[in-house]
């Protein structure tokens, strides 16, 4: 081992170990940043998928109740926040739809929350006295992401006649 030279032992430089580890690093960080992008991506889209599936239910139940309502009944109340009809269940005198807060009541239980906006908006007009009398209800429904993007969710019920 005395004679032998440096050329002639096999082994790695220490630049040839530097540059490896700096190209390693590299490596990692692209591929770190490229993960949690998509780990972002991920979590948003299932955020909207929650927000859309809350807004479906919301809406689905307002359909149902008015397609259950008692068609003929007094004290129909139609507003821009406020829908109440009376019910064609015994148990229940009347059904209302309202946003108090950040949340859609239903007969005061909340059916959604983080609610930015509700909007009923009525055809033929909001002088209608029955639910007999309506052929379209367009409900606007805004949600409010964790992430503060507002979505919008719009629904026309038509009403059909009894």
């Amino acid at each position: 081992m005395i004679g032998i030279s440096m050329k002639q032992c096999p082994g790695f430089t220490l630049i040839e170990i530097v540059f490896v580890v700096v190209l390693l690093g590299v490596i990692s960080v692209v591929t770190t940043l490229g993960f949690s992008r998509t780990a972002e991506e991920y979590l948003l889209v299932k955020e909207n998928t929650v927000l859309a599936q809350k807004a479906q239910v919301a809406l689905n139940r307002i359909f149902i109740e008015l397609m259950q309502g008692d068609n003929a009944g007094a004290g129909v109340v139609f507003e821009a926040a406020k829908l109440q009809f009376p019910s064609s269940a015994s148990d229940t005198k009347s059904v209302v739809f309202k946003k108090v807060g950040t949340n859609l009541l239903y007969n005061d239980i909340v059916l959604c929350d983080n609610v930015n906006e509700l909007n009923f908006d009525y055809a033929p007009s909001a002088s209608a006295g029955s639910l007999a009398e309506l052929q379209t209800i367009m409900v606007t429904l805004v949600l409010q992401s964790k992430g503060g993007v507002a979505e919008q969710f719009d629904y026309t019920m038509t009403i059909k006649k009894w």
